[in-house]
């Protein structure tokens, strides 16, 4: 009697083991599987032309999904209204100057494609400011902005500095892996009892 007491408490401990493991491993295949977006801030500067841009950019999978612009100073823009992140479909923008800005790919870090801000949307592919940050190459970058200002107002170019970092996640990851010890420790006082 006394061994079959003794077998049915380890199988019960086994089965408990066995739950947690499986969920373990649930949690971090799940955490594995999603695809985070990470949140920068980003700065572009030309100090000779004392031109500055800073926003914030979503990227998923290394490409920018969303993004603002927090502050434009100096060039032929001012802030019309509210920038955003120029979807990659269609990959081109026309401004009413009759500029095309095309080929932005979005990607992050900067490539030669870059990123596109617009501003003003008046269709797909069609805004009234715009402007494109990219790597010309390593070390250098290009702002490159349009408006609806006319032909008297063209396009403009700068070079300049481009920055970028992460933005903390709040500690988001270090609160669900403290529930999960805790969960854990609970459990497992529970299988000593």
């Amino acid at each position: 009697m006394l061994t079959s007491m003794v077998s049915l408490k380890t199988k019960e401990k086994m089965k408990i083991k066995n739950v947690i493991l499986t969920l373990v491993v649930g949690i971090v295949l799940g955490f594995g599987a999603q695809a985070y977006a990470t949140s920068y801030n980003f700065t572009f500067a030309d100090v000779a032309d004392a031109v500055s841009v800073t926003g914030t950019l979503d990227v998923t999978g290394g490409v920018a999904t969303s993004g603002t612009v927090t502050t434009l100073a100096g060039g032929t823009l001012v802030n019309p209204g509210g920038w955003s992140l120029a979807p990659l479909i269609p990959n081109d923008v026309r401004t009413p100057d009759g500029t095309d800005q095309f080929g932005f790919d979005n990607a992050v870090p900067l490539t030669f494609g870059g990123v596109e801000f617009v501003s003003g949307v008046t269709a797909p592919g069609y805004a009234n400011y715009a402007f494109n940050i990219w790597q010309n190459s390593p070390g250098d970058y290009r702002l490159f902005e349009s408006s609806a200002n006319g032909y008297d107002s063209p396009y403009t170019g700068y070079s300049g500095s481009f920055t970028y970092s992460a933005v903390p996640d709040g500690g988001m990851t270090l609160t669900l892996l403290g529930t999960a010890l805790t969960g854990l420790a609970a459990v497992r006082r529970k299988l000593r009892a």
